[in-house]
């Protein structure tokens, strides 16, 4: 259960996860908006591709996040595309995720998830520096559907990886 309305509930969660998994529990507000995702490429020259909006409201009412079984159940083109936001958004997106991904000292490639709120503000949820990368339209991975929204077919997102990682270890081919 990722989400909880109260207080009562929130105690009974947090038990039940100190019990399960024997460790301490971080427990974050829920942020209302748009789920949001960018794919990044490059070390001292960055890439974003397509940000891509997950439609949460064609999920099941249950799904309010993107839970493992939400993923398991809207894996094709209907679930994900461009984010609808306007270009002020886009940028600031941009921007957070550039900073986001030097802060973290993270290298080569990265998709960042966020949550933009109703009032356009932009709230990192997390950093994953090794997404899915699963070539299958059918699969959940979203860093290949950037790239397709961008343009890129698979083979060549792979292909520009590879090619920034060798950059950045100084390897020439």
């Amino acid at each position: 259960k990722s989400v909880v309305y109260n207080k009562s509930e929130l105690r009974k969660q947090a038990a039940f996860l100190v019990r399960e998994y024997g460790q301490e529990v971080l427990v974050e507000e829920f942020i209302e908006g748009k789920d949001l995702t960018v794919a990044v490429i490059g070390n001292e020259k960055l890439e974003f591709l397509p940000i891509l909006e997950t439609y949460l409201h064609r999920y099941p009412k249950k799904f309010r996040v993107l839970t493992y079984e939400a993923k398991n159940i809207g894996q094709d083109d209907a679930y994900f595309g461009h984010a609808a936001i306007g270009a002020s958004a886009r940028r600031k997106i941009y921007e957070i995720a550039g900073r986001a991904f030097r802060a973290t000292k993270c290298r080569d490639f990265c998709r960042i998830d966020f949550r933009l709120d109703k009032n356009g503000k932009p709230y990192v949820l997390e950093l994953n520096p090794l997404p899915g990368l699963s070539p299958s339209m059918e699969s959940i991975s979203l860093f290949p559907k950037a790239a397709r929204l961008a343009g890129i077919s698979y083979n060549e997102l792979i292909k520009k990886m590879v090619e920034v990682s060798l950059k950045r270890c100084g390897i020439k081919i």
